[in-house]
């Protein structure tokens, strides 16, 4: 069983208790609907600000590129239209005629460039080249010339392929192509170097190229007929120049280029005139890297404004990259781990990882790429080209020489990064507010509900039925209020109970004035309905004469000795343990032996003894005359409460009504029994058959008269 709670203590500390919650969840609801009304606007910011740096560098390089695009044809067509160029590519043009009418290579010279040619082939096997797509003997010179020159400035040249650039002065040349070549070339390679280009070539009005600064395999070679015929460089010079208007250069895309080491190589071609006729060709190569710089900065991004994640490419009509990828750049490893984790095709790895490069081999089939290629402007999410979830932006370059678009983009995590860091300052925020906010709830609840601690105290006193004690003053507020109401209701409930008290005593006095003792204490817990059921007693009739009948006497006196006659019977009943059954100023009832055994009839006879006694004592004190009649009979009654409008308590039965009628025939100062009683008195009584008994129906009655005590009737 559990100890019931106090409500002194439990109800403040639950008061306060609730308050300090209360203060802490409201205090902590706010923290968090502010940093959540926070968090949505930082997050509309941050998304705002990503979205329109995205499109602002994606816009730049798009204009960047398109600019340089301009600036190139311009830079061509320029140098196209120099007086040293012009002068140049007719030079070189005389003087590749005047070797081909010479007998140039001896036949061990021939078969060095042969050999040099058949040392390609791994070469080529290794730049993934399918060894059976093509010939190493296809890729010869085939006229006399162009063995001679690729021998004396590829083959004999002493510097490494991508420096042939180097040699000046070809040894062994002594002809007249090897003089203007040293007075040329000098000129000529600073113009490739100030113009960013991989390579300048020019070539005659019948396709021959005649010169080049970096001696790559195209060199001495025919555009038209030359084993280069079908790629950009033979386009752009043999259908491409023919078709451009005076003062235009035309465009090659992007392509992979054998003589290039097989990297991707975009051409821009310009007609040499003099005097308005056509006298060559110039012919540049734009390196991946001229576009790379434009794109990925040299790998500076933190200047460009984005993070590790970002960054900037050119895509293609054929959705392939026309820049490098900035992760292939910076990591190769970590590139090719995450082809393989997209399931990439190997070999797309392989070629990756032999050119050098993902231009022309990384392929970018998004959303992003085809609404630009479409012309449309892209801003949104999705996946890029590696799979990585992304925020993009892409555009068409805007350039009528390239189809191309410019993609900008920035992985969704970093481009959240900064939204995940606040999220992760509000969280410390909340857990170092936590603490604070609850110790300062409990001090405020604590303040709040000290007042209340009195009050409660005084009320559970008061529901206790301490009705002394009182609440001190709380000062001029609602507790103070209650406290003063409080010690005002004490005041009002002890002058209630006071009166309640005196209420209480008096009714317990009529009570028991009107009932037998046993009975009062049930009637006070609310039994309305208290009957004896079956039980024997003895019952005791008393007709009085000689009180209120008396000539002379007044009214009130009469009551009162009627009054003191009562009492003074009672007190022997009491005394005695004889129970009142009713009482009036002339008679008077009484039974014993209610609630016990048997009828104690010994003791009713001894209480009739005892009040005849008192009757002859009560007439000699107060001068009176009492006589008295008294008839007793035993037997089974119902003694108890009648519930009605006014609770009637009586004895019924036959005893009751045979000992009152035995009182109204008994002669003056006379006790009759009725046989059962004198049956049971034994020796110790002396009885007398009565005679002449009638009662009221006119039959006779068999009684007895009590006598006295056998002993003293002897005497």
């Amino acid at each position: 069983m559990s100890r019931p709670s106090d409500p002194t203590t439990d109800k403040p500390r639950t008061l306060r208790r609730s308050l300090t919650v209360t203060f802490t969840l409201v205090s902590l609801l706010s923290v968090l609907l502010l940093g959540v009304l926070n968090y949505w606007q930082t997050r509309g910011l941050l998304t705002e600000s990503v979205n329109d740096r995205l499109v602002n560098q994606q816009r730049a390089k798009a204009v960047a590129i398109r600019n340089g695009v301009d600036r190139l044809e311009q830079s061509v067509v320029i140098a196209a239209n120099d007086q040293e160029v012009i002068a140049a590519v007719g030079e070189f043009s005389s003087a590749y005629l005047e070797l081909a009418e010479a007998e140039l290579l001896d036949a061990d010279q021939s078969d060095a460039v042969s050999e040099f040619y058949d040392s390609l082939a791994d070469a080529i096997v290794e730049a993934g080249v399918d060894s059976d797509s093509f010939v190493t003997g296809d890729l010869e010179p085939t006229t006399d010339v162009g063995r001679y020159l690729q021998y004396h400035y590829i083959v004999q040249n002493p510097s490494d392929p991508e420096q042939r650039n180097d040699m000046v002065t070809a040894a062994g040349d002594d002809s007249v192509y090897g003089e203007l070549h040293t007075a040329w070339h000098p000129a000529l390679d600073r113009l490739r170097t100030q113009l960013g280009l991989g390579d300048l070539l020019l070539i005659d009005t019948i396709g021959n190229v005649v010169y080049s600064t970096s001696k790559r395999l195209d060199f001495a070679t025919n555009t038209a007929s030359g084993p280069y015929r079908d790629t950009g460089m033979g386009d752009a010079v043999t259908s491409g120049i023919a078709a451009a208007a005076v003062g235009d250069a035309v465009f090659v895309d992007f392509e992979l280029y054998l003589p290039a080491a097989g990297k991707p190589a975009l051409f821009v071609a310009a007609a040499v005139r003099a005097r308005a006729r056509t006298v060559g060709t110039l012919l540049v190569e734009v390196p991946v890297g001229a576009l790379n710089q434009l794109t990925v900065g040299a790998l500076d991004w933190i200047d460009t404004g984005f993070g590790d994640t970002a960054e900037i490419y050119v895509v293609g009509r054929d959705q392939l990259m026309r820049t490098d990828s900035r992760l292939w750049l910076e990591d190769p490893v970590e590139y090719q781990r995450i082809l393989d984790d997209v399931g990439a095709e190997p070999l797309l790895g392989d070629l990756i990882e032999t050119f050098g490069s993902t231009v022309l081999l990384q392929e970018v089939q998004t959303e992003a790429v085809a609404e630009a290629l479409d012309g449309e402007q892209f801003l949104g999410g999705g996946d890029n080209y590696l799979g990585r979830r992304s925020l993009t932006s892409a555009g068409p370059v805007g350039s009528d020489k390239v189809d191309w678009v410019v993609v900008a983009e920035v992985a969704t995590s970093e481009a959240n990064a900064p939204l995940r860091s606040y999220l992760v300052r509000i969280l410390v925020v909340g857990l170092v507010l936590i603490p604070i906010v609850g110790l300062a709830a409990m001090f405020f609840a604590d303040r709040m509900t000290k007042p209340v601690e009195p009050v409660v105290a005084a009320a559970a006193a008061v529901a206790g039925g301490d009705l002394t004690t009182t609440v001190p003053d709380l000062g001029r507020n609602e507790f103070g209020d209650v406290g003063r109401r409080l010690n005002l209701l004490t005041s009002e409930l002890r002058a209630k109970e006071k009166a309640l008290a005196a209420e209480e005593s008096e009714i317990e006095r009529l009570l028991l004035s009107a009932l037998p003792t046993r009975l009062v204490s049930a009637l006070r817990e609310g039994d309305r309905k208290l009957l004896d059921l079956v039980d024997t007693a003895t019952i005791i009739a008393f007709d009085i004469e000689g009180i209120v009948d008396v000539a002379g006497m007044d009214d009130q006196v009469a009551v009162e000795l009627s009054a003191d006659f009562s009492a003074e019977v009672e007190s022997i009943a009491e005394r005695l343990g004889v129970e009142r059954i009713r009482s009036s100023t002339d008679q008077h009832l009484f039974a014993s032996g209610l609630d016990s055994p048997d009828t104690e009839i010994a003791l009713a006879v001894e209480f009739t003894v005892e009040v005849i006694d008192a009757i002859s004592v009560f007439n000699a004190e107060h001068g009176v005359d009492i006589s008295y009649r008294v008839g007793m009979s035993a037997g089974e009654v119902i003694a108890g409460l009648l519930a009605a409008e006014q609770l009637t308590y009586g004895v019924f039965g036959e005893p009751p009504r045979t000992a009152l009628a035995l009182a109204g025939i008994a002669a003056s100062n006379q006790v009759i029994v009725d046989a059962t009683t004198a049956a049971d008195l034994g020796d110790e009584w002396e009885l007398d058959q009565a005679s002449d008994l009638i009662d009221l129906r006119g039959s006779k009655v068999a009684a007895l008269v009590l006598k006295g005590r056998a002993s003293q009737a002897q005497t």
